[in-house]
Formats: structure tokens, sequence, C-alpha cells
């Protein structure tokens, strides 16, 4: 095949698979002064003059990821929520006082996982009969497990002469909540998922295991990328070889050029990044392409991030401090990047953070 008939097939390549790699996921939108509010919360010695994006990403990232990556994940979902409650009153002498402390809990099945959980309501009914005002009361939210999405809540009844604490636990009760989770009935990307279980055990503290579910996270992105690859050349084949065939030849040459596509996408024995590398080519993302210098050269940091998280799964010491900010820093520039075809390392998520 010819120099310039291979060069128009690939460019129409680039731009079908840009387009369904775009598909994959609408990055959202954060302004910088909320970025910029949250670094500074961090730290009374922190200021946010001067910093560029990358820094306080991932500083914020380093320690409380759940702070920030509901702007730019669309699929964790903040959705109010209502259960069934049944208050447990501690009524160990009970004739001594007029306050009762209470707990109870649920558990959001409605999730697989949860992020956040805010402004918990306890309404009380007597048949049917809304009377919450009658009743001197108050409840809050004690804590909640985002992989279990357990929630525990705990409160203080005040006994009167209208109701007393044997009233009250007869009332029936209500809580309404709002929760922010990965919803358990979505289309949710496994990359996601377990980009969502990176952040918690950051936050929990466990970096190995976060690191391992990050780059987990990667590979199940890059698998999806591939896959989306040997999908439209399987599919265009045949539309391919009619739009631009015009002798014999340009057929048997065109055919043979999407068979070593459809090939080597359909493998599934290379190595990550390889597959990473492969699948950035066909979009144009390249070491030879100065249009993405900066995010190409992200792949280096990948390598130095595949070749620790190897080390934690063989059982081997692990010298250098791990950085999970800077981690989920990396794989995400380079999720955006792809998605956006835009070199977001380069730009600082300037068309992100706003």
């Amino acid at each position: 095949m010819d120099d310039a008939l291979k060069n128009v097939i690939m460019e129409t390549n680039k731009k079908q698979l840009t387009n369904r790699f775009n598909e994959m996921l609408q990055v959202g939108h954060v302004k910088k002064n909320i970025i910029e509010k949250l670094y500074e919360q961090r730290s009374l010695l922190l200021e946010s003059s001067g910093k560029t994006n990358k820094e306080m990403t991932t500083a914020i990232f380093n320690e409380a990821p759940l702070q920030i990556i509901h702007y730019f994940i669309p699929y964790l979902v903040f959705k109010e929520m209502e259960y069934e409650a049944d208050p447990l009153l501690d009524t160990e002498n009970y004739r001594e006082k007029i306050e009762f402390p209470f707990t109870f809990s649920l558990r959001a099945n409605e999730f697989n996982v949860i992020t956040n959980v805010q402004s918990p309501s306890l309404e009380l009914y007597s048949d049917d009969n809304d009377v919450t005002s009658y009743v001197n009361f108050k409840v809050e939210l004690d804590r909640f497990n985002h992989l279990s999405k357990e929630i525990f809540l705990k409160g203080t009844f005040v006994q009167d002469e209208s109701v007393s604490h044997n009233a009250f636990d007869y009332l029936d009760k209500k809580i309404t909540l709002y929760i922010t989770g990965l919803l358990k009935n979505d289309p949710i990307p496994s990359w996601v998922e377990y980009l969502i279980e990176g952040c918690i055990n950051i936050e929990y503290e466990n970096d190995k295991m976060a690191l391992f579910n990050i780059f987990a996270s990667l590979d199940k992105f890059i698998e999806l990328l591939n896959e989306t690859i040997f999908d439209y050349y399987v599919v265009s084949y045949k539309g391919l070889i009619k739009k631009f065939a015009i002798t014999t030849e340009d057929k048997v040459d065109i055919s043979e050029f999407l068979k070593s596509k459809i090939k080597k996408f359909g493998r599934d024995n290379r190595r990550i990044i390889e597959k990473l590398r492969d699948a950035l080519k066909e979009i144009g993302i390249n070491g030879e392409n100065d249009q993405f210098k900066k995010t190409y050269s992200l792949i280096k940091e990948i390598e130095k991030i595949e070749e620790t998280r190897n080390k934690i799964g063989h059982g081997e010491k692990v010298v250098q401090e791990i950085n999970v900010g800077q981690v989920l820093q990396t794989i995400l520039t380079l999720v955006f990047a792809v998605i956006t075809f835009d070199d977001v390392e380069q730009n600082d998520w300037g068309n992100i953070i706003t």
C-alpha cells in the first residue's frame, strides 16, 4: 500500500477512534478556587498562590481524594435516600434522666461503594401523622464504611410531659440522608470502580492497596481502549475497503493492513505498557508528536509505578516512599488526555480546572 493511501486510512481511523474514546467518559470540570480552598484547608501553613494545578491536586489526592474526585468522575452520584429507622434508646437508669441517647445503623445497598454521607434528617410518625415537630430530639452522622456501605447514626431524645421514652419507641421513624457513591444499577466501567476503591484506600491510609487499585484501574482502562480499537477494526473492515480501495491491489493491501490491526488488538499476551503504547499510537499520541510530548512522557512514570506494584505483589521491600497522590494524578492525567484528546499534562489540567 502506498504511503498516501495508508495515511488517509490512518487519519480516518484516528478520527473515528478519537470520537469513540471521547464517548467513554464525560470528564467533569471544577473551578480553580475550589481546588485552592481545599488545598489550603489541609494546613494553615499552605498557600495556593503560585502553586500549579498538578501540585495542588497531587497534595489533595495524597490525603483526601474523595474531596475532589467526584468533580472529575460523573459516575459518582449525589442522591437523596430514605430508609426506615429503628433507633435504640439507652434507657438505663431511665427514672433518673430525661435525655436518652440513641444509636442505629443502616446499609445503603443501592450503592456499590459510598464516598460521602451528609445531612441526616429523622422524621417521626404516629398513625401516619407527622409528629416530628412535637418531639424534642437531635440526630447526626456518627461514621460510615465506604465499602460495606454501613452507615451509623447517633442522637439524643429529650423526654417531656407530652412524649415519654416509651412513646418515642412506639413511633414510626424514617431517616433521610444524602449519599454520594457508585449506584449498583448504573453501568459503571470496571476501571472507574477500581479507581474509586483506590481513592477509598488512600483515605484509609492503606497506600499499598491503593496503589494496587489505581494501577488495576489503569489496566482496565487500557483493556477498554484495546477492545474499542479491536471492535472498530472488525466492524469497519468491509466499509474501509469499500471506501478507499480503487484497484484490486488496493483491496488486498487494505485488507492485509486491517487484518494486521485486528490480529494485534485481538492479542491478550502483550504487556500492559505495550498495549498502552499501541492504543495511543492509533490516535496519534506518540513520541514523535509534539502535540502530546508531555503526556507521552508519562509512560516512563507509569513504568516506574508498575515496577513498584510488582515489587509489592512479590513481597519485595519497597525502598522509596509510595506517593499515592502522585500515582493517582499521573494515571488520571493520562486517562483524561486520551479521552479529551488534549495534552492535559502540558496545560496543567487547564481545560479541567478552570
